[in-house]
């Protein structure tokens, strides 16, 4: 008996979002994306050493669809490759 077993390949994309503020954390969810390092996910605080300052972010993320860039423009956020 033979079982055939039909397999899609998924892609990853990694891209850098960059921004300031608070980091739109639910974006992670809906663009089913993670941070490529521990780096970057510390960078997603909103401030990190206690300075009061917002500042600008890149951060890098992986993800198995395509990045939305109207989504993330529309929390203020842009994508680059």
């Amino acid at each position: 008996m033979f079982i055939r077993v039909e397999m899609k390949l998924k892609y990853l994309h990694t891209y850098v979002v960059t921004g300031f503020g608070t980091f739109p954390v639910d974006m992670l969810r809906t663009e089913m994306a993670w941070p490529m390092s521990y780096d970057d996910s510390s960078r997603m605080s909103l401030d990190p050493w206690g300075s009061g300052r917002k500042r600008i972010r890149s951060i890098r993320l992986v993800s198995y669809k395509a990045p939305d860039r109207q989504a993330w423009a529309s929390q203020g956020w842009k994508v680059d490759k």
